[in-house]
């Protein structure tokens, strides 16, 4: 099978947030450098986690034959991708930073924070989960972890890997602690603990339903934090090798597994699918859909770190977060990929993760509108209906004060 021709790199926006350049000298400089050091740090760790959901959903919808249970693994690791995403952002915020998703996120094709690494949405080819391979590539040696002969990929430039990038977050975060506390100031500021995710059993009073586990944790202390950062390294990289900890089923791990045995038959999606290149094709609107079902989605995460009437957070979970990934994003995507761009073309659709711009205009009445003309365009579709239904349940982003 053909892949869809490839990106060229004048094509490829730049990140709209600027990566740290060099850990700061976390011993010596001024406190107020290193909290706004800090916090940079971890709106990046947000980011790398947002850069990779979408690359891992298109190539997950995108397979068609999976005896292996390849599937299942992908789908793990995005899920795994969401609860990074939030812990980091509940580690921003627990420090006084406000989160952001929407407007620093990707829009493919792109590089992930500078041209060193080149990032596209394709379906689950094997040169594609090579990708996947090296962007998750931990701190361990090169020359036994590399798929091919091609150069380490940096993920950041002046750190060695993401993993690398984690640990330096953890040493800033332990130092920083430390020396805030001698010098009579907290780190870790008791308002933000009400505006934070918190997983785990409905008997929590704490708990929001934002995840099923106990892992996505409230970040009160120290303790908290580099749990949290240890539980992404882990999960993610996998652990380093120096003290003799075994690699586990982290992500660089499974996705190496999968490229070693590759055994999976995919659609023929469409590199980076642009709606602006099909507005004359009934695919248009449904790639606006898609774009602001995801942008709505984005918007939801992120004004659920502003708001501090915890007693409002079950309810705007499960209407929003749950609504909007488990109800309509994922069954959205599993729609377009088995959608023929145009009628004769051997490219299918998929969702482009693009920013959709809702202006002054209230963003869920856009967004019903959306479905409802995208309903009408494909009668015959079912899992839109349900789609729509799900659209209309959802709390209204202007009720979120």
């Amino acid at each position: 099978m053909s892949n869809p021709t490839p990106t060229t790199e004048a094509l490829r926006s730049k990140p709209s947030y600027p990566a740290p350049q060099k850990p700061p000298k976390w011993e010596t400089d001024k406190l107020d450098s290193l909290l706004k050091y800090l916090k940079h740090h971890l709106q990046t760790a947000m980011l790398i986690e947002l850069y990779t959901i979408p690359m891992y959903l298109v190539s997950y919808y995108s397979i068609t034959k999976d005896p292996d249970s390849r599937r299942e693994q992908i789908s793990t690791i995005f899920k795994q991708e969401m609860l990074h995403l939030s812990l980091a952002g509940n580690i921003l915020c627990s420090i006084g930073g406000t989160p952001i998703t929407l407007e620093h996120a990707p829009e493919f094709p792109t590089s992930l924070f500078y041209d060193g690494v080149p990032l596209d949405l394709d379906p689950a080819t094997k040169e594609t989960i090579k990708v996947f391979v090296e962007v998750e590539r931990p701190e361990w040696d090169p020359a036994s972890l590399s798929v091919s002969d091609d150069p380490k990929i940096a993920v950041l430039p002046d750190y060695g890997s993401i993993g690398e990038f984690y640990q330096q977050v953890i040493r800033g975060i332990t130092t920083l602690d430390d020396r805030m506390k001698k010098a009579g100031r907290e780190l870790f500021l008791e308002p933000t603990f009400v505006k934070q995710y918190k997983g785990g059993p409905k008997s929590d009073p704490e708990t929001d339903g934002s995840w099923h586990g106990t892992e996505l944790t409230i970040i009160k202390n120290l303790q908290d934090a580099t749990t949290a950062l240890e539980l992404i390294i882990t999960q993610g990289e996998g652990s380093s090798p120096v003290n003799g900890a075994s690699p586990g089923d982290s992500h660089y791990h499974t996705f190496k597994s999968i490229y070693d045995k590759y055994n999976l038959e995919v659609n023929n999606v469409q590199r980076n699918i642009n709606p602006d290149d099909y507005k004359t094709e009934k695919i248009y609107v449904a790639l606006l859909t898609a774009d602001a079902i995801y942008s709505y989605l984005l918007l939801t995460i992120e004004k659920l770190w502003q708001l501090e009437d915890r007693s409002k957070r079950r309810n705007i979970v499960t209407r929003n977060l749950h609504g909007l990934m488990g109800g309509a994003l994922g069954p959205f995507a599993d729609f377009l990929v088995n959608q023929r761009i145009t009628p004769e073309s051997e490219f299918f659709a998929g969702p482009p993760f693009r920013k959709y711009d809702f202006g002054a205009k209230p963003a869920k009445d856009q967004l019903k509108d959306l479905i409802q003309k995208t309903v009408a365009a494909y009668p015959d579709e079912a899992t839109l209906v349900d789609i729509q239904t799900k659209i209309g349940n959802l709390v209204p982003l202007e009720e979120f004060k």
